[in-house]
């Protein structure tokens, strides 16, 4: 081969490079030739994981194979310039997810627990209630006069509170305002709680008893257990070993956060720790409409008066905060299992929020219930014909 040749081969081979091998090398680094601005540009993605696994997703009305599987969580779309996205995911037996996706360069915009809401709801139990519990399989009802009921049994109070730990309990109050602990097992005598608080509180502590209670809450993990708030102290009661302990002031309300219990006040919140037997400071509350602990307790949700909704994740020290003065809250929430999802109260009805990116906003899914209980099986409510369940 001449030289002349040589080099009009090396020029071709030269040329070649450019041609093809730097948009590859630009390719693989995830820029992308943006042909409407006659440019080369970033490129970034959408990562898509829903609850059931199976949907349908498109981006733009594309089509998008749905890559969830044994091996892969959740489907990740690469190569997208920098833009707003419409990404639809759908499913039969589902209402429809649509949510307006921002790329960035060189980011992924994650939408990794999306939950479909299934569009029909399924009759529990008919009747007319006023209110119930649901817990672990475990129901309670409270009719219109007031009459409790499980499993067809008569249950001694007028107000349903709450399961014990081991579910082998029911917690209930009368119209005088006294608690009552209920065996299921045997549902026709009751134990008077409050007796029994200001009888160790007297007799244990040489203090004056018959102080009303204004809170009270089975201890996390221990059925015979209770934490009992009189308006100036706070206390713990075995009430199978009979004794009792002062753990710190009175308390407005007590509500379960994970295996701690969260005293809430008007000006704070403090969080009594059963392990190391202390009360720690969490945040000031000062003006909350509504706090709740998710399940197990790592997030906090406070409804404010000004209507945001904030959510306090304590593992990572963060909050973020949803506008919903829409939807005219009033103030129930109820965690959804995963932590990552509640349901509200509001004006129409029962709300649905993701909360992990404030990008969503809440969805009516239960219009004008009397009242509504999530459990790990689905969101129980009050319709005309009786208690309905929505399976999520």
């Amino acid at each position: 081969m001449s030289n002349r040749s040589r080099r009009v081969l090396f020029l071709i081979l030269l040329l070649s490079f450019f041609i093809i091998g730097v948009p590859l090398a630009l390719y693989s680094y995830g820029y992308r030739l943006d042909i409407n601005r006659y440019s080369v540009s970033e490129s970034g993605g959408i990562f898509v994981r829903s609850l059931p696994g199976d949907a349908v997703i498109k981006i733009d009305g594309e089509d998008i194979k749905n890559e969830s599987g044994i091996l892969n969580v959740g489907t990740f779309v690469r190569g997208l310039s920098p833009k707003k996205y419409l990404l639809s995911v759908s499913r039969d037996g589902y209402r429809p997810i649509d949510i307006i996706a921002e790329v960035r360069p060189f980011k992924a915009a994650s939408f990794d627990k999306l939950i479909l809401i299934p569009e029909t709801d399924h009759l529990v139990l008919s009747g007319k209630f006023s209110d119930f519990i649901a817990d672990s399989g475990l129901m309670a009802t409270e009719d219109e006069v007031s009459l409790i009921k499980f499993e067809d049994q008569t249950i001694t109070g007028q107000k349903v509170i709450t399961f014990t730990s081991d579910n082998k309990s029911i917690l209930t109050r009368s119209e005088t305002g006294v608690y009552l602990l209920t065996n299921l097992a045997k549902p026709k005598s009751a134990l008077n709680i409050s007796e029994v608080f200001w009888g160790l509180k007297s007799s244990k502590l040489d203090l004056p008893g018959k102080t009303p209670i204004t809170a009270i809450i089975p201890h996390p993990y221990e059925a015979n257990k209770f934490l009992i708030s009189t308006r100036s102290s706070l206390y713990l009661t075995d009430i199978k070993q009979g004794s009792i302990s002062m753990i710190g002031s009175g308390t407005e309300q007590l509500l379960r956060s994970g295996n701690s219990v969260a005293l809430v006040n008007k000006n704070d919140v403090s969080l009594y720790n059963f392990g190391l037997k202390s009360i720690n400071p969490l945040i000031s509350t000062v003006g909350a409409k509504q706090i709740s602990f998710s399940k197990e307790g790592q997030k906090m949700a406070i409804l404010w008066k000004n209507d945001v909704l904030e959510i306090y994740d304590m593992r990572e020290k963060r909050s973020l905060r949803f506008p919903i003065k829409n939807i005219y809250p009033s103030g129930r929430i109820e965690w959804h299992k995963d932590e990552n999802h509640l349901f509200i109260s509001g004006a129409a009805g029962v709300y649905f929020l993701e909360i992990d990116n404030e990008v969503f906003k809440p969805e009516l899914i239960i219009p004008y219930p009397t009242a509504f209980n999530y459990a790990d099986d689905g969101l129980y409510f009050i319709a005309q014909d009786g208690i309905r369940q929505l399976r999520f």
